[in-house]
């Protein structure tokens, strides 16, 4: 639960990437000033994240239903742009869900996908497809409550079009998706970002499965971070940072 008073992000004015990433660090910063738990700190961040696309979709409706669907994990084989708070988040959920037997179990299938991954470009991890850690066996996010807004915003309007996508060796595959959705989570992500960094905490974009590794690698990970540590330096992805 949150341990704030629910606040809500302002109507935003003109829909576009900055409007939604500077509400969303001042919502963000905001919650900070409470000393917040990084859990609820990270839950906030993702509800300000849904009450933006909310405001998006609200004006610019999808001109079709989206085709996503639990068990269609088709995009859980993509790189994933995470801030350190969105890794924190996920891991903290994962340690209150699993035992201790499965959560070594975890962290170490995560190692080996790092060690598969690590420095993979964007169009290096499509064509690799790798599944992220997190995908269980039935298909289904093990995480799926906590999980960061990259993920939330990926989505596609016809399902063939990402098997066809993922079955292609070339990745020339077109998908046709509703594209505010990550545009939206992207923005979001940068406001909390820049929220962060406001406060001494670092903000930079990591790729989620190294995020995961050292987060789980290291118990004190949460601890360092809240102190302003760059713990996180491993998983810095400089494509994502660049972008």
């Amino acid at each position: 639960m949150s341990s704030t008073t629910n606040r809500s992000l302002p109507l935003l004015g003109r829909l576009n990437e900055a409007n939604i990433a500077h509400a969303v660090r001042d919502g963000v910063s905001d919650v900070l000033r409470t000393n917040p738990t990084t859990q609820s700190l990270g839950d906030d961040a993702f509800r300000f994240f849904e009450e933006a696309l909310a405001q998006v979709e609200e004006r610019i409706p999808p001109t079709r239903p989206r085709a996503c669907e639990t068990g269609c994990a088709y995009c859980c084989h993509l790189k994933v742009a995470v801030t350190p708070l969105e890794a924190l988040r996920v891991v903290s959920a994962l340690r209150k869900s699993l035992d201790g037997a499965a959560l070594a179990a975890l962290a170490a299938k995560i190692r080996d996908a790092d060690a598969r991954t690590h420095g993979l470009t964007t169009d290096a991890r499509v064509l690799a497809k790798e599944p992220c850690p997190l995908l269980g066996e039935d298909k289904r996010c093990i995480a799926y409550e906590a999980r960061p807004v990259a993920c939330a915003g990926a989505n596609s309007f016809d399902r063939e079009q990402c098997r066809a996508g993922f079955e292609s060796t070339r990745g020339d595959v077109d998908i046709e998706y509703y594209g505010l959705q990550p545009r939206t989570a992207a923005a979001a992500r940068a406001g909390a970002a820049a929220a962060l960094f406001e406060r001494g905490l670092d903000g930079r974009i990591l790729e989620l499965v190294a995020a995961l590794r050292v987060a789980l690698d290291d118990p004190k990970a949460e601890e360092r971070w809240r102190r302003g540590e760059p713990v996180f330096e491993p998983a810095v992805d400089r494509e994502l940072e660049g972008s």
